[in-house]
């Protein structure tokens, strides 16, 4: 026992021995450690890239969606039913196709044969009214007679009137030039029937005539239908019949496209719409893509608007020219940017520079944070800033004219923070190479 109570103490006492060593050693490790020297001089400015703020005029800019489409386009119909017997090769999907060109030809030949028995029936008719003529002469040389017989008649009985009432005359030959007036008047009126008869039988041949003449008409227009053509100058987007196809009339045969003239049809937010204005300047842009960039103007306002999307279109026109390289091609989903024509002068920043919806500003000398509130976004180039910058925020809270916007705010630039300002077109022009310089 005396013996392991011996080598206890032992091991305690080298222990503290080896602490004791180590923190001595430790201490004198830090008393003799060389001290930092405190300079006097104040610490240099960081540099920062300002840009001065100013008011400058900003026309409206809002977006929109739609599928471009050609203002000239048809949908080719048949107009007669029959069974499509040409077709001919130029009638292909992409082809160039001018007014007047046959695009299908029909079946006409039931057509021909109802023609041939209009032309009959008209023929017939003309025949019957020229006889009719005839008659109608006859009849109206005897109604004349008549009419001078009973002329003649009325005088003799007038005067035997006037030779009875002097006692001249027996009244027996009153009576008997009396009877042959009646009998004069009676064939009057026989002829004056027959006359007017014929009348009517030349009225009822002319209202047939006029018939036979319409059907005649339509038995050609029939005819003339059965040559589709195209009715404007395109292209075949595509043919819907073959050969042997049995059609009906109003069933569709081709559709032409003219994509000289495009129309866009772009859905804006209705609560712009008294900001819009026709002849606005719009900018189309491929979805998913700024390299291919067309401009065009708002032809026409929607007059209402869509109450389930709550949004308004605006039509928008452009003229392009199909062998260039940004061709538009119908079908295609564009994005639109629409520009008011009227710029309002507003204050504008670098879409960058605003962080957490606040600006940070140098004055004095020196960082100065400030709260915004952003009115909406722009696209526009500001050339005097040198800045490359094209998205820009329209600011609703004012700034004070002449303050140093920074361009590129960072955690790093805190409030009170000494400064150095680099006006941004000075920053951006040192970037670019001299040209002139000699190498």
């Amino acid at each position: 026992m005396a013996n392991n109570s011996v080598r206890l103490i032992t091991r305690l006492a080298t222990g503290l021995i080896v602490i004791g060593l180590a923190v001595g050693f430790l201490s004198l490790l830090v008393m003799t450690a060389p001290q930092a020297s405190v300079s006097d001089e104040a610490k240099p400015a960081r540099s920062v890239i300002v840009l001065e703020s100013t008011r400058r005029p900003v026309r409206r800019q809002f977006e929109g969606y739609g599928v471009a489409d050609s203002l000239h386009h048809a949908d080719v119909p048949a107009r007669v039913t029959s069974t499509v017997i040409e077709l001919p090769e130029t009638s292909r999907a992409g082809n160039p196709v001018a007014t007047g060109q046959l695009l299908v030809r029909l079946d006409d030949s039931d057509f021909i044969q109802e023609r041939e028995i209009a032309r009959q029936q008209v023929a017939d008719i003309e025949s019957q009214l020229a006889s009719l003529a005839l008659e109608q002469q006859a009849a109206d040389d005897r109604l004349a007679l008549s009419e001078e017989e009973v002329a003649i008649a009325q005088r003799d009985f007038e005067r035997i009137q006037a030779a009875a009432a002097r006692d001249a005359a027996p009244p027996r030959e009153v009576d008997q030039l009396r009877q042959a007036l009646i009998a004069r008047q009676s064939s009057l009126i026989t002829a004056q029937q027959q006359a007017d008869q014929l009348r009517t039988q030349r009225s009822q041949l002319i209202a047939r005539q006029g018939r036979e003449e319409a059907n005649l008409a339509i038995a050609q227009q029939r005819i003339d239908r059965c040559r589709i053509t195209s009715p404007l100058d395109g292209y075949i987007e595509s043919v819907d019949v073959k050969i042997g196809e049995s059609l009906v009339s109003g069933s569709r045969v081709a559709r032409v496209v003219d994509p000289t003239l495009m129309e866009v049809p772009l859905r804006l937010s209705a609560a712009v719409r008294r900001e819009l204005g026709v002849g606005d300047a719009v900018a189309l842009f491929a979805t998913g893509s700024n390299d291919q960039t067309w401009i065009g103007a708002v032809s026409r306002i929607a007059p209402e608007d869509d109450p389930t999307t709550r949004t308004t279109t605006v039509y928008v026109e452009l003229e392009q020219e199909l062998d260039g390289d940004s061709y538009l091609a119908p079908g295609m989903f564009l994005r639109g940017q629409v520009e008011s024509e009227v710029g309002v002068d507003s204050w504008v920043v670098p879409r960058r520079s605003v962080l957490n919806d606040r600006v940070l500003l140098v004055r004095d000398g020196r960082i100065q944070s400030i709260p915004v509130q952003v009115s909406h976004a722009v696209r526009l180039e500001v050339a005097e800033t040198g800045l490359p910058d094209r998205d820009w925020l329209v600011l609703g809270s004012p700034l004070a004219p002449g303050d140093q916007v920074v361009v590129t705010p960072t955690r790093s630039l805190t409030d009170g923070l000494p400064v150095f300002s680099v006006p941004s077109h000075e920053a951006f022009a040192a970037l670019e190479p001299d040209e002139d310089r000699s190498p």
